[in-house]
């Protein structure tokens, strides 16, 4: 039997706001939800026409998307400092388990908590897969 060789260090994943140009990228992720490129760029300009309602996260690791996250931010008569509802999040079959998820997440709390809101949730569907 080999030794086992320790594990290897593995960088964390680059986090940042997405932009039109990650259409393509965003909807490689989204195919293992059947989602289209088309599709995603008509939700990303939707997305950008109330840039105070909706945040877009696309993650990377080694310069490759490996995530997206999308969240709403709103308010109602009954959480007056806001919520953050996470309606969309995957993260790459071969990504899974290099911390992408919890680098999204932490990113949209940050953003929320900046905001002042003080209520998340998180919105899974029929698509959740162990």
């Amino acid at each position: 039997m080999r030794p086992r060789s320790a594990p290897q260090p593995v960088a964390p994943p680059v986090v940042r706001p997405c932009q039109s140009q990650d259409a393509g990228a965003i909807a490689a992720l989204l195919r293992e939800l059947s989602e289209t490129a088309a599709r995603v760029r008509r939700f990303l300009s939707d997305c950008r026409a109330a840039p105070g309602v909706y945040s877009n996260y696309l993650a990377e690791l080694d310069g490759r998307a490996a995530g997206f996250l999308s969240a709403v931010f709103y308010e109602t008569p009954f959480h007056a400092k806001g919520t953050c509802l996470i309606n969309e999040l995957v993260v790459a079959r071969g990504a899974r388990g290099r911390g992408v998820g919890r680098g999204l997440v932490e990113t949209v709390r940050e953003e929320a908590r900046r905001r002042g809101f003080d209520e998340e949730y998180v919105l899974l569907g029929q698509e959740f897969e162990q």
